[in-house]
């Protein structure tokens, strides 16, 4: 069996996530640290932003950077597609998740409750986060997933009532049962049959240009 920190190390020096969604969700962990050390900021209120960032650097595509050979180092290591996929949606939730850890620890650092952040509601909502985009990009440039679900999200806030919206957001941070359950098991659903499709996947290289 293939050592997988091979795959891990290649992600790490050639992060799949955008840039500027790594750059934004950077920015996120520390100023937001800092805004709820000081108690001007509360740590659930950041949970918006982190959600919407992690949309975007989950978001990394697969089939066109595997088309213009990006990977084929480690095809030709003996990984599969589905390994080199796995190992990418790792590292593309990687900086997401980093952020709301950080967050998570200021929270319960400064704070005498348990952290918000880390509560089943918040958990569940960054796993469809770092999932859902990443399988609905698989074959899509990158960015693709995560804009496409944002600009979704935007039109139902403009006509979903405002007190259902709220409603909504409030269940999801309190943490129903059913509802967590649910989420959960659309993240499981969307990862499972995105590394199905990828290991189904013909990856024709591109021709040069």
């Amino acid at each position: 069996m293939r050592p997988s920190h091979r795959l891990l190390r290649f992600f790490h020096l050639l992060p799949p996530a955008h840039p500027i969604a790594r750059v934004g969700l950077a920015l996120t962990a520390g100023i937001g640290a800092l805004l709820v050390a000081l108690g001007t900021a509360s740590a659930s209120a950041l949970l918006a932003p982190l959600v919407l960032l992690q949309l975007l650097a989950a978001s990394a595509g697969f089939a066109v950077p595997a088309r213009r050979g990006h990977y084929d180092l480690l095809f030709t290591l003996g990984y599969s597609r589905a390994q080199v996929a796995a190992a990418q949606w790792a590292m593309s939730a990687a900086a997401g998740t980093g952020a709301w850890l950080v967050l998570a620890a200021t929270e319960a650092i400064v704070t005498s409750s348990g952290p918000s952040l880390l509560g089943p509601g918040p958990a569940a909502l960054m796993a469809c986060a770092s999932t859902v985009p990443w399988a609905l990009t698989i074959r899509l440039p990158r960015l693709s997933g995560g804009v496409g679900i944002a600009v979704t999200a935007a039109f139902a806030g403009a006509v979903v009532p405002a007190p259902v919206r709220t409603a909504a957001m409030a269940l999801v941070e309190r943490g129903g049962a059913e509802e967590l359950i649910a989420l959960a098991a659309v993240s499981v659903a969307a990862l499972a049959a995105a590394l199905r499709s990828v290991a189904r996947m013909d990856v024709p290289l591109e021709a040069a240009q």
